[in-house]
Protein backbone atom coordinates (compact mmCIF):
# COMPACT_ATOMS: atom_id res chain seq x y z
CA UNK A 1 0.00 0.00 0.00
CA UNK A 2 1.35 3.50 -0.96
CA UNK A 3 0.47 6.80 0.86
CA UNK A 4 -0.07 10.22 -1.18
CA UNK A 5 3.24 11.02 -0.04
CA UNK A 6 4.63 8.32 -1.15
CA UNK A 7 3.73 8.16 -4.66
CA UNK A 8 4.38 12.36 -5.25
CA UNK A 9 7.98 11.19 -4.18
CA UNK A 10 7.86 8.28 -7.05
CA UNK A 11 6.22 10.98 -9.25
CA UNK A 12 8.75 13.48 -8.40
CA UNK A 13 11.41 11.17 -8.75
CA UNK A 14 10.49 9.75 -12.19
CA UNK A 15 9.95 13.44 -13.36
CA UNK A 16 13.66 14.40 -12.19
CA UNK A 17 12.10 17.40 -9.87
CA UNK A 18 12.78 16.18 -6.49
CA UNK A 19 12.70 19.57 -5.32
CA UNK A 20 9.52 20.77 -7.06
CA UNK A 21 10.92 23.45 -9.47
CA UNK A 22 8.60 22.52 -12.34
CA UNK A 23 5.95 20.80 -10.83
CA UNK A 24 4.12 21.63 -7.10
CA UNK A 25 3.42 19.21 -4.92
CA UNK A 26 -0.28 20.28 -5.22
CA UNK A 27 0.01 19.70 -8.91
CA UNK A 28 1.46 16.63 -8.71
CA UNK A 29 -1.26 15.46 -5.80
CA UNK A 30 -3.71 16.44 -7.86
CA UNK A 31 -2.60 14.69 -10.80
CA UNK A 32 -2.99 11.19 -8.88
CA UNK A 33 -6.07 12.25 -7.63
CA UNK A 34 -7.32 12.38 -11.31
CA UNK A 35 -5.54 9.05 -12.52
CA UNK A 36 -7.37 7.33 -9.54
CA UNK A 37 -10.72 8.45 -10.27
CA UNK A 38 -9.86 7.67 -14.33
CA UNK A 39 -8.84 4.29 -13.23
CA UNK A 40 -11.86 3.63 -10.94
CA UNK A 41 -14.48 4.55 -13.77
CA UNK A 42 -12.13 1.66 -16.40
CA UNK A 43 -11.61 -0.98 -13.57
CA UNK A 44 -13.35 -0.54 -10.43
CA UNK A 45 -12.45 -2.87 -7.27
CA UNK A 46 -14.81 -5.87 -7.32
CA UNK A 47 -15.95 -6.91 -3.95
CA UNK A 48 -18.13 -9.24 -1.93
CA UNK A 49 -19.57 -9.84 1.52
CA UNK A 50 -22.60 -11.69 3.83
CA UNK A 51 -24.36 -9.14 5.25
CA UNK A 52 -26.32 -10.52 8.88
CA UNK A 53 -29.45 -8.64 9.03
CA UNK A 54 -30.02 -6.77 12.36
CA UNK A 55 -33.86 -6.67 11.81
CA UNK A 56 -36.67 -7.66 9.61
CA UNK A 57 -37.57 -5.88 6.46
CA UNK A 58 -36.81 -5.64 2.89
CA UNK A 59 -34.83 -2.31 3.82
CA UNK A 60 -30.78 -3.28 4.60
CA UNK A 61 -28.41 -0.87 5.68
CA UNK A 62 -24.99 -1.25 3.95
CA UNK A 63 -23.31 1.36 4.84
CA UNK A 64 -20.69 -0.75 6.11
CA UNK A 65 -19.72 -1.33 2.46
CA UNK A 66 -16.26 1.47 2.47
CA UNK A 67 -16.06 3.55 -0.53
CA UNK A 68 -19.62 1.22 -2.28
CA UNK A 69 -20.68 2.88 -5.79
CA UNK A 70 -23.12 0.57 -6.64
CA UNK A 71 -24.40 -2.85 -5.65
CA UNK A 72 -24.26 -5.57 -8.95
CA UNK A 73 -25.45 -8.87 -7.14
CA UNK A 74 -27.97 -9.97 -4.23
CA UNK A 75 -28.48 -13.44 -3.05
CA UNK A 76 -30.97 -13.71 -0.10
CA UNK A 77 -31.58 -16.01 1.01
CA UNK A 78 -28.49 -17.04 1.78
CA UNK A 79 -26.52 -19.55 4.18
CA UNK A 80 -22.94 -19.07 4.68
CA UNK A 81 -22.54 -21.46 6.82
CA UNK A 82 -24.14 -24.62 4.68
CA UNK A 83 -22.19 -27.73 4.48
CA UNK A 84 -23.05 -27.52 0.43
CA UNK A 85 -23.47 -24.81 -1.82
CA UNK A 86 -26.97 -24.06 -3.22
CA UNK A 87 -27.42 -24.09 -6.92
CA UNK A 88 -28.55 -22.49 -8.61
CA UNK A 89 -28.37 -19.70 -6.26
CA UNK A 90 -30.98 -17.56 -4.91
CA UNK A 91 -30.60 -14.44 -7.11
CA UNK A 92 -32.65 -11.25 -5.96
CA UNK A 93 -33.36 -9.98 -9.69
CA UNK A 94 -35.36 -7.24 -8.22
CA UNK A 95 -33.31 -4.65 -5.62
CA UNK A 96 -32.22 -0.99 -6.01
CA UNK A 97 -29.51 0.96 -4.05
CA UNK A 98 -30.88 4.33 -2.13
CA UNK A 99 -29.10 6.68 -0.16
CA UNK A 100 -30.48 7.98 3.18
CA UNK A 101 -28.64 10.87 4.91
CA UNK A 102 -25.58 9.57 3.27
CA UNK A 103 -26.11 6.07 3.92
CA UNK A 104 -26.49 3.74 1.10
CA UNK A 105 -29.69 1.09 1.79
CA UNK A 106 -30.14 -2.16 0.15
CA UNK A 107 -34.10 -2.70 -0.98
CA UNK A 108 -34.95 -5.88 -2.04
CA UNK A 109 -37.66 -5.35 -4.21
CA UNK A 110 -39.36 -9.15 -4.62
CA UNK A 111 -43.06 -8.81 -5.35
CA UNK A 112 -44.09 -12.48 -3.98
CA UNK A 113 -43.01 -13.83 -0.84
CA UNK A 114 -41.19 -13.52 2.39
CA UNK A 115 -39.37 -10.41 3.39
CA UNK A 116 -35.87 -10.79 5.16
CA UNK A 117 -36.21 -11.65 8.78
CA UNK A 118 -33.79 -10.86 11.77
CA UNK A 119 -30.08 -12.66 11.51
CA UNK A 120 -30.82 -13.71 7.88
CA UNK A 121 -27.75 -13.73 5.71
CA UNK A 122 -27.44 -11.74 2.37
CA UNK A 123 -24.57 -12.04 0.14
CA UNK A 124 -23.76 -8.74 -1.98
CA UNK A 125 -21.70 -8.15 -4.40
CA UNK A 126 -20.68 -4.91 -5.23
CA UNK A 127 -18.40 -1.93 -6.75
CA UNK A 128 -15.68 -0.03 -4.30
CA UNK A 129 -13.80 2.60 -5.13
CA UNK A 130 -9.66 2.32 -5.14
CA UNK A 131 -8.23 4.34 -2.86
CA UNK A 132 -4.87 6.16 -1.82
CA UNK A 133 -4.36 7.44 1.74
CA UNK A 134 -4.33 11.00 2.36
CA UNK A 135 -5.50 11.64 -0.69
CA UNK A 136 -8.41 13.39 1.16
CA UNK A 137 -11.09 10.98 -0.43
CA UNK A 138 -12.92 8.23 1.21
CA UNK A 139 -11.21 5.63 3.45
CA UNK A 140 -7.87 3.64 2.67
CA UNK A 141 -7.85 0.77 0.27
Amino acid sequence: MSTLAQLRDRVEQALLDTTNAVFTANLIDECIRQVLDQYNTVSPLAKETVVVLPGDGREIAIDALTDLEKVTEVWWPYDSGATSETWPPNRVTGFRIYWDDARPVLFIDVLAGDQPQTDDEVRVWYVARHTINNTGRASSQ
